[in-house]
């Protein structure tokens, strides 16, 4: 039964204090899920929130929004406190009255969310994706030489450098930037990215985050085969794993390779560990993953409709 005690209201003023209060309510200490809320409410590509109140106090609460970097769908995120009978459904078909009905609505909520799962589920959303953001204990890492001469390159001229070290050849900065371009768009077919340019590209890679001492590239007459970027973490303990791939099709060897170069990297500077963010349409990660001992992780599932 619909409480009808509760009052909608369409993109009625909420301060941010009181989304985060109710957030606190609905997700607990999951950060992932209130960061992801909280993306949308802030975002300047904001199409509209919902939300839900009783006795004016905040109980729930959706919200719509687009991304200039993936322009191929609407995001969409809903928050309900679970002893309040709030109509998803409702939400639901509110928001998308507001959205363009050409483009795909598409969120992203853990496994473990059982009644958001089981909605979207039963309202024609499908599963498009999985992503695992799990942890590399380094000490668990014992023996790297045995991983590298078990993967060694193939030819005298094959070289392994860092990002740090090819930083004045600018054309090896231009083919690595394709390079994870193209990348990166084979792996995010269901959700396709905007158009951008090469400089944006560069921007991204060379960001204020990427270590580049530790991000690798496997050169081979002059050419990229692979690559492997590594991130500063907020973690002082911490790094994180970024994007990686191969040039001429999916090369497991070169991949293991580099990372194994990247733990290594880590581990002469004293960190702990280093984070991944594994997405099963990427066989990249997956591969990294499969091959190195990550400690399991919860399931954060895409959704599509």
């Amino acid at each position: 039964m619909i409480d009808n005690r509760l009052e909608y209201d369409i993109n009625g003023f909420q301060s941010e204090k009181q989304v985060k209060e109710l957030l606190r309510s609905c997700f607990g200490d999951d950060e992932q899920s209130k960061e992801y809320f909280l993306r949308g409410f802030k975002s300047t590509m904001k199409i509209c929130s919902i939300s839900v109140t009783y006795n004016k106090d905040l109980v729930g609460m959706a919200v719509a929004w687009k991304s200039v970097f993936h322009p191929h769908c609407t995001y969409i995120s809903i928050a309900a406190k679970p002893l309040y009978i709030v109509d998803l459904h409702k939400l639901l078909e509110q928001l998308q009255y507001y959205c363009d009905d050409m483009l795909p609505l598409q969120t992203s909520i853990w496994e473990t969310s059982l009644k958001l799962k089981n909605f979207y589920e039963s309202t024609g959303f499908r599963e498009v994706r999985r992503t695992y953001n799990s942890l590399l204990d380094l000490s668990s890492v014992a023996d790297l030489s045995v991983i590298v001469n078990e993967l060694q390159l193939k030819h005298d001229e094959y070289s392994v450098v860092s990002l740090s070290d090819i930083s004045c050849n600018n054309e090896l900065k231009e083919e690595i930037v394709m390079l994870i371009k193209k990348t990166y768009e084979s792996t995010h077919t269901i959700n396709p990215l905007g158009v951008h340019d090469l400089n944006k590209w560069e921007q991204l890679i060379y960001n204020e985050d990427t270590f580049l001492e530790g991000s690798y590239i496997i050169v081979y007459k002059s050419n990229v085969l692979a690559f492997s970027l590594l991130h500063y973490s907020d973690d002082m303990n911490k790094l994180e794993f970024g994007w990686r791939g191969t040039k001429n099709g999916i090369d497991e060897n070169l991949i293991l390779l580099l990372t194994a170069y990247q733990i290594h990297f880590a581990k002469t500077r004293a960190y702990k560990a280093i984070e991944a963010e594994i997405d099963n349409t990427d066989p990249y990660s997956v591969a990294m993953a499969s091959f190195f001992p990550f400690s399991p992780s919860p399931t954060l599932i895409t959704f599509q409709r």
